[in-house]
């Protein structure tokens, strides 16, 4: 069992030496997937500590929480929107997904409804333009992505008028 950890270490890590500036440390990852192997020293110089499958599932699920709750609580605001949507009153659901303050929600939307160019008017555009100013103010390059290829559609679309 000590050869195998041996050459299990030898073959993940490589050489051993210092990480260069910019350069990411391999060591956290190979400790990590050591850890959830069982009982391996966590870092070369520290004495070896015991890791228990239920504390790795325990550290690995608090992580993740946060990540949950955010996916719930944007499913739950798509499937409202999706209702008010399904009553057949797109402009609705349009203010009614601006209004939620997501920007995931807004690309969501946005993206399908410039899948469907033929339910475009001028009452739409003058609902997405201020969400548009919002979202050319994102750090998220998707949702920037997904605002200029919108008024690239609505420019192209209602340009002459």
């Amino acid at each position: 069992a000590e050869e195998r950890k041996q050459w299990y270490q030898r073959r993940v890590r490589g050489p051993t030496q210092e990480p260069r500036y910019g350069q990411m440390n391999q060591n956290a990852d190979v400790n990590v997937a050591a850890n959830a192997l069982g009982k391996i020293s966590l870092l070369d110089n520290q004495p070896e500590q015991t890791v228990t499958e239920s504390d790795f599932m325990k550290t690995a699920a608090a992580g993740h929480r946060g990540v949950r709750d955010n996916l719930e609580a944007r499913l739950r605001n798509l499937q409202y929107v999706r209702t008010v949507w399904s009553k057949g009153d797109l402009k609705q659901a349009l203010e009614v997904a601006i209004s939620l303050d997501d920007q995931g929600i807004t690309v969501d939307i946005l993206q399908v409804i410039q899948s469907r160019p033929a339910i475009w008017d001028l009452h739409i555009c003058t609902i997405v333009l201020p969400a548009l100013r919002t979202l050319f103010h994102s750090k998220h390059e998707n949702h920037l992505f997904v605002a200029c290829s919108t008024l690239k559609h609505i420019i192209k679309s209602f340009g002459q008028l």
